[in-house]
């Protein structure tokens, strides 16, 4: 995980924050937190990977 927050952050660094901004990267993390939505097949892998783990450890 701190992989992935690494490049992110590195990402954001080059492509938003890249020049002065009106808003601090706090106030962009919250609006992408706000605006997102999860995707409809997201519970059926969440379900699925619960069903499959109990399975390898019958």
């Amino acid at each position: 995980m701190k992989l992935a927050v690494s490049r992110s952050t590195r990402y954001l660094d080059t492509v938003i924050f890249n020049h002065p901004r009106d808003f601090v990267r706090e106030d962009f993390k919250d609006f992408i937190y706000s605006t997102s939505v999860e995707l409809p097949m997201l519970q059926f892998l969440k379900d699925w990977k619960k069903i499959a783990a109990s399975a390898l450890y019958q």
